[in-house]
This record gives structure tokens, C-alpha cells and sequence, in this order.
């Protein structure tokens, strides 16, 4: 199988050479120059500590809360982060598809949480729909890097969708349930900041490859845990701890 669809950005002879000649490059080269190192990328790579430390802080705050999901929740946060770090350290094509899982599996679970919310899904439903449909997209990645077409689009799709469905539910009164969106819209504010940063570095506007403390692409990694820690305190509001004899009121 042919693997050189896009250049091998490690020099013959570097720890990760020999995997991304087997197996590809990622079809994306972020600013920062690769070293011939483990971690090739440190900037890019340690940036995803914001992930991994809001991951964690949510994981033991939520480890007794009654609702599946909700428990998921800060696990698929944690995952992403570690995925990115393993991408950014080995920056090769199979750490790329880990990267993209831990994406799909936070933004669909948030997604399919909407869902239930507007109750188009029951709750049981709400996690096979995250396995599922991240499993689907992810297997659209090989077609996709084999016709070198971006799936970098696919991860805006599924903010769109988050955007489109609390929108809605903003529209529809959350149906009953009394929000204050401070939370939400902050995210908001730290995710276009990111984007505008990631752009930035892909676009090699903002770009010096000999900065290994701080790239834009970095700065989207520490401005997107700060959107998820507000992200997971806006549903920590819709889907508070209670005691264990308290039962959960039902969507109205």
C-alpha cells in the first residue's frame, strides 16, 4: 500500500521516521519544525496539558453523577488531550486518526446530549450514538487522506451542530428548564480565539518554527480547554450532581 501521499516531515535515522514511512504523514503540517526527538513537535505536544488537567478536575467532580453520559462527558475530554499529545509528539498519519477520534468522541457526545435534550433520543441512546457515529466518521478518514481531501471540516461541522441545536433550544425556552448562558457564550469566545490562532499558524502568518514554547497552533489548544471547561459547566447546570435518594426530574 502506498503510504506517501504527503511528505514525511522526520529526517531518516529520527525515532518516528520509520512509522510515518510505513504508515503516512499526516495530510497537515502546523508551523512548528519537527525535531528529531520523541516529542517532535514540544510546543504543539504540551500544549494539550489544558485538556488533559480540565479532564481530570471534572472527572473526580462528576465520578458519582447518575447520568451515563455525564460521566463520559470529561473522560472523552481527557481522551482528546491525550490523543493530541500523541499526535503532536509523533506526527504521523495513525497518530492523526487518534487525534481526530478523541475530537469526534467529545463534540458527538455534546452533540448527541442536544439530541436529548430536544428529545429526539431517548438517553440510552445518547452513547451508542457517540460510539457509533465517531466509529463512522473515522473510518471516512482513509478515503478522504487517500484523495488528499481535507477532513479538518468535519470537526467545524459538528461545532456547527452543536451551535444549530443550542440555538434551538435557546429558541425553544430549553423547554422549561431555566438557563444563564454566561458559561456558553464564554466558550464561545475562547473557541473563536483558537480558530483565529490555529488559522493563523496554518496560514504561516503567525509562524516561527524555531519556537518551541508557544506556536498558534498551540494557543488553540489552550484557548479549546478553557471552551471545554466553560462548555462542561454549562451542562453541569442542566445536569447537576444530586443525592443518591433525589430523583432527576425529566425534560419537560
Amino acid at each position: 500500500m502506498n503510504t506517501h501521499f504527503f511528505p514525511n516531515p522526520h529526517q531518516p535515522g529520527c525515532f518516528w521516521h520509520s512509522l510515518t514511512e510505513k504508515f503516512g504523514a499526516p495530510n497537515i503540517k502546523w508551523c512548528e519544525e519537527t525535531l528529531c526527538q520523541i516529542v517532535s513537535e514540544p510546543a504543539n505536544a504540551v500544549s494539550n496539558i489544558g485538556y488533559i488537567l480540565i479532564g481530570l478536575y471534572f472527572c473526580y467532580q462528576w465520578r458519582n453523577h447518575q447520568l451515563s453520559f455525564m460521566r463520559k462527558l470529561p473522560i472523552f475530554e481527557l481522551i482528546m488531550g491525550m490523543c493530541s499529545l500523541f499526535y503532536h509528539m509523533s506526527n504521523f498519519f495513525i497518530s492523526q486518526i487518534f487525534d481526530f477520534i478523541g475530537m469526534y468522541l467529545f463534540l458527538i457526545c455534546i452533540i448527541s446530549t442536544n439530541f436529548y435534550r430536544l428529545k429526539l433520543i431517548e438517553e440510552k441512546n445518547i452513547l451508542p450514538l457517540v460510539y457509533g457515529l465517531s466509529f463512522l466518521l473515522t473510518v471516512l478518514i482513509l478515503p478522504l487522506y487517500r484523495s488528499n481531501i481535507p477532513y479538518q471540516p468535519i470537526v467545524g461541522i459538528l461545532v456547527i451542530f452543536i451551535l444549530g441545536s443550542e440555538i434551538l433550544l435557546m429558541m425553544k425556552r430549553n423547554f422549561g428548564i431555566p438557563l444563564n448562558y454566561q458559561s456558553f457564550f464564554t466558550s464561545l469566545i475562547f473557541a473563536t480565539l483558537g480558530v483565529i490562532a490555529s488559522h493563523l499558524d496554518l496560514n504561516r502568518i503567525w509562524c516561527d518554527p524555531t519556537n518551541h514554547w508557544l506556536q498558534g497552533h498551540a494557543l488553540w489548544h489552550y484557548f479549546c480547554a478553557f471552551m471545554g471547561y466553560f462548555l462542561l459547566k454549562h451542562y453541569e447546570q442542566i445536569f447537576p450532581l444530586r443525592n443518591s435518594n433525589e430523583e432527576i426530574p425529566p425534560l419537560i
